[in-house]
């Protein structure tokens, strides 16, 4: 009885066991049908589509989004959102990479990132050259020279335009009034060169250029840094000033002084030191401007007033029967100046000359012209005075080749002092006779005659050497004024029936003449006799 219970029980086990057994094994090949019903497999890459906040410049961070074509795994540095369908990456800088990503099915794809648009750098400018249109001393300048700054901004795009407006120009420590002119542009996306000329440049200091900030802006919006240039260069507006001085030597010769208040060009033969200060020795008395020129060509006259020199005397007198003799010194004596002040018909009717000191007595020569009553070469008038014989157009004599010197042996007597003497005094007076006591000057020959008709009408002055000295000479004209300048042996004459009615002559160094002959051509075409 207890063995067929037991085995009824084992044999209901086994029975459920393969009912159950049955039953699974059916459900699984259901649910695989199923499956392999209504699921495809998929090999195929995830695309997507690639934006960017922003492709214009930018100093901002770019954020780059993939909107994907269907769900795929975590990527290494991005941000992927819960559906798994978009990929976000701020970047702060530039930068091209590849990507690669992983659906669910391991599909693999990769996107190209370009994020080339940002610019945090502001524009860059530099100073590439000056121009200074002072020549030789381009580390200075005045208001009268151009100034031309070559600038070149560089940068990744640049956007706005420049204004020379924007641009202040220092001199010393204060803004400059001047003229600024933009020229020359060359503009291109990442580069701008262009000329900055300037003019009437006023004010005394350094020069510098300020840049001030968004002078410049790129495309990105960053500015341009403040910036200041350094031209090297001096702007001096303000005239040199110098005094002179004088001191003898024992020879008989003046060493004259220049001392500057600043720093001037180098004076033609004065020896110099430091630029300051400058000697020169002078054989004889002379009176004139001297132009000096500091390194910015501001220009100023230091007046040059030779005096006491003995090494060589030039005395010159002028005569008119109305006033008598007056005297010049060689230096911006004028002889004859109080006749013209008299009246200005008034003639020299005899000059003298008279050299003496150190000089060699044949070192200067003389010849002069005379328009007299005595028209015909061999008659002869008489100075009044000296009892001098004179002719017509004497030079001195009818030849016209001769000089007098201090060593002609016909000298005239003046008080008490040896002349050189053309002409004679008498020559415009009414009664006066010639040599001879023969063909007195009639009545209507000189009275009503304005001006008078008769004088000295010519002089011409040379020197025996030219190596160091010049002689510098002019006359005075009625009707015409102060003639042309004339030096070394040139004829001062403005026709020979026209006399002269003052005179004035200096001997002085070579390197002078031009500064004395600019100084008396001043007056040319006037009657300045102060």
């Amino acid at each position: 009885m207890r063995r067929l219970i037991v085995f009824i029980i084992l044999f209901g086990l086994l029975i459920a066991t393969t009912v159950a057994t049955s039953i699974s094994y059916a459900k699984y090949v259901i649910d695989c049908s199923t499956v392999a019903a209504n699921l495809d497999i998929d090999r195929t890459k995830p695309t997507g589509i690639v934006n960017y906040s922003t492709k214009d410049p930018t100093k901002e961070n770019v954020i780059v989004t993939i909107n994907l074509s269907e769900p795929i795994c975590e990527v290494q540095g991005w941000n992927l959102s819960k559906d798994k369908l978009i990929l976000t990456k701020e970047y702060r800088d530039n930068e091209c990479s590849t990507i690669k990503i992983l659906d669910l099915s391991g599909n693999e794809n990769a996107f190209d990132i370009n994020v080339n648009n940002i610019d945090r750098e502001p524009p860059k400018i530099e100073l590439l050259k000056i121009k200074n249109t002072n020549e030789n001393y381009e580390k200075y300048a005045n208001k009268t020279h151009t100034i031309i700054a070559t600038l070149k901004i560089t940068d990744m795009k640049i956007k706005s335009c420049i204004d020379s407006s924007n641009i202040d120009v220092i001199v010393g420590d204060s803004v400059s009034n001047c003229t600024k002119i933009i020229q020359n542009l060359n503009q291109t996306d990442t580069e701008i060169e262009f000329d900055l000329l300037l003019t009437n440049v006023e004010g005394d200091g350094s020069l510098k250029l300020s840049i001030p900030e968004a002078f410049v802006i790129d495309a990105a919006g960053n500015s341009i840094l403040e910036k200041e240039f350094d031209l090297n260069i001096t702007i001096d507006n303000i005239s040199p000033a110098g005094e002179y001085s004088q001191e003898s030597l024992q020879n008989g010769k003046i060493k004259a002084y220049i001392k500057t208040n600043e720093e001037i060009r180098l004076l033609e033969q004065w020896q110099n030191s430091n630029n300051k200060t400058f000697s020169k020795t002078f054989p004889a008395n002379v009176s004139y401007l001297l132009e000096i020129m500091d390194y910015a060509e501001n220009k100023s006259n230091v007046e040059v007033n030779v005096t006491n020199a003995t090494y060589i005397i030039f005395e010159y007198a002028a005569h008119n029967s109305n006033i008598g003799w007056t005297y010049g010194l060689g230096n911006y004596d004028i002889a004859g100046k109080k006749a013209v002040q008299t009246s200005p018909i008034l003639k020299i009717e005899a000059l003298a000359f008279r050299i003496t000191g150190k000089a060699d007595s044949n070192f200067v020569k003389f010849r002069g012209y005379v328009n007299s009553y005595w028209n015909n070469l061999s008659d002869y008038g008489k100075c009044k005075n000296t009892g001098y014989k004179y002719r017509l157009r004497e030079a001195p004599d009818a030849s016209g080749t001769s000089y007098y010197t201090m060593s002609s042996p016909n000298l005239s007597t003046i008080n008490n002092k040896k002349y050189i003497q053309f002409g004679g005094a008498g020559i415009n007076m009414i009664g006066n006779t010639d040599y001879n006591g023969k063909n007195p000057i009639p009545y209507d020959a000189i009275q009503g005659k304005t001006p008078f008709p008769y004088g000295i009408s010519g002089l011409e002055v040379k020197l025996k050497d030219y190596t160091e000295l010049s002689v510098v000479y002019q006359i005075l004209v009625y009707g015409k004024g102060w003639l042309k300048t004339c030096t070394n042996g040139e004829m001062a004459t403005a026709g020979y029936n026209l006399p002269m009615s003052a005179i004035r002559a200096a001997i002085i160094p070579n390197s002078e003449v031009k500064s004395l002959v600019e100084l008396w051509n001043k007056d040319v075409g006037t009657y300045k006799v102060d």
